[in-house]
């Protein structure tokens, strides 16, 4: 669990969208599916090459090459708040900023990930707030798009009214409020600081040629002995 790159994850790169912006935008969002960003990566994000062969060519879909600086910032902000889905596929690293930059956004995410890793996955539930598909089911050709055409308005509905009390726990504030990425990375720790407490208890517990005392080490097989 690496806590420094939760406060990397969250640092969203497009404006926070209050609820008077998601108010006035929710009527205007007609494109289906949106995405701007690198369209070509290496490692796991080589499905997006994939993904662009099979959402091309339809018109209430959005999948454009990313550019840096301010212009590609308000492009990437004006796709998202005009845009009911933002997709979110792997990229080169476990996570992203896209994922944060649509939900302050009010675009409900859809993730496309077999991998991915979530900050604060164990406090907060984000199948209120996204939709996660299955990289196999996501190239296949028509099936990504029928499954979202055919999902309700209202849950859709729901999954918006939900990114509105979602965007708290990503906007950093002073002083820090509760549920914010501040008091959640704090909870975080507490929580895997008490995991290593009860590891390190549990290996002590036995008495001394009982059998073989375990070590947190131990239980990590994968580590590397130096």
């Amino acid at each position: 669990m690496r806590f420094g790159s939760y406060l990397t994850w969250i640092l969203q790169e497009i404006d926070f969208c209050d609820d008077a912006c998601l108010a006035q935008s929710w009527p205007q969002r007609k494109t289906l599916l949106f995405f701007r960003g690198r369209l070509k990566r290496n490692a796991g994000g080589k499905i997006r090459s994939k993904l662009v062969a099979v959402l091309q060519n339809n018109s209430d879909v959005i999948i454009e090459e990313g550019s840096i600086g301010e212009a590609g910032k308000v492009a990437t902000q004006n796709g998202m708040r005009s845009s009911v889905f933002c997709l979110s596929p792997a990229g080169d690293t476990p996570s992203s900023a896209r994922l944060f930059d649509a939900i302050v956004s009010g675009c409900i995410p859809v993730l496309v990930s077999d991998e991915l890793e979530l900050p604060f996955e164990g406090i907060l539930d984000y199948r209120k707030v996204a939709l996660f598909v299955s990289s196999v089911d996501a190239i296949q050709p028509g099936w990504l798009l029928d499954h979202l055409r055919h999902i309700s308005p209202k849950e859709v509905k729901g999954m918006r009214s939900n990114l509105a009390k979602f965007s708290k726990h990503f906007q950093y504030s002073s002083p820090a409020q509760p549920l914010g990425p501040e008091d959640l990375t704090w909870r975080m720790m507490a929580g895997k600081l008490s995991a290593i407490k009860m590891h390190i208890r549990r290996s002590q517990r036995v008495v001394n040629g009982s059998r073989s005392l375990c070590t947190c080490e131990c239980r990590y097989p994968n580590s590397t002995k130096h």
